[in-house]
């Protein structure tokens, strides 16, 4: 019998929209995960299991592998024994954090997003209440701000994400812009912007706060 169980989320990566509407052999070679090579498109994975009867080898030698796990583990004269302390567990939690704000930020955005937080805050991610507390200090720290400043560019951003100008007109507006002070540039960077932030709610927030939660 085949069996499958899904990938657990922490080690997922979530696909882009366009990346999503991908067909065959396309979809399949996006990277779903850490783990890529197990990793079926549905974010699932064949349940791998080895058995005495049909290869011994192997199995013993996992079991092996299991028994010097265990005697590390629960032995306390062992020399090499180790037990994680709180501080550990909070020093691992951080670099987790770190290392996912910086995967998802260079999938989606191809930038370093903790480059916009100081020192302190990089080696204390595990203070954050959620993901929205950190959203503010990145927005704090100009992470969100989008410049668009040619003109070119600027109608080709637009062409391509507002072609009706209705979303940059409104976000304008909300910033207190007039027509009179509007440009193409203004538009394309406020919509930019705008964007990023959503992108940011919709693919980094929820894993950050899966492991501030954990």
């Amino acid at each position: 019998m085949l069996l499958v169980a899904d990938i657990k989320k922490s080690l997922q990566i979530k696909m882009t929209e366009k990346e999503e509407k991908l067909f065959g052999i396309e979809k399949l070679n996006i990277k779903k995960s850490k783990i890529p090579a197990v990793t079926h498109v549905d974010y699932s994975s064949r349940v791998q299991t080895v058995h005495h009867e049909t290869n011994p080898r192997y199995y013993k030698l996992l079991k092996k592998f299991k028994q010097m796990d265990t005697n590390t583990t629960h032995n306390p004269t062992n020399p090499i024994n180790y037990k994680e302390t709180p501080e550990d567990r909070n020093a691992n939690k951080n670099t987790l954090i770190f290392e996912k704000l910086n995967e998802l930020s260079d999938k989606y955005f191809g930038d370093t997003i903790t480059e916009y937080l100081n020192a302190t805050m990089q080696e204390d991610l595990i203070s954050y209440n959620d993901a929205d507390e950190l959203f503010n200090d990145l927005q704090d720290n100009g992470y969100f701000n989008e410049e668009i400043i040619y003109y070119h560019t600027a109608i080709d951003y637009l062409k391509e994400n507002d072609a009706s100008l209705s979303e940059s007109l409104e976000i304008a507006t909300e910033y207190g812009y007039t027509l009179e002070n509007l440009n193409s540039e203004i538009l394309a960077s406020l919509h930019a912007s705008k964007k990023k932030e959503e992108t940011y709610f919709e693919y980094i927030a929820e894993e950050i706060n899966e492991i501030l939660e954990s």
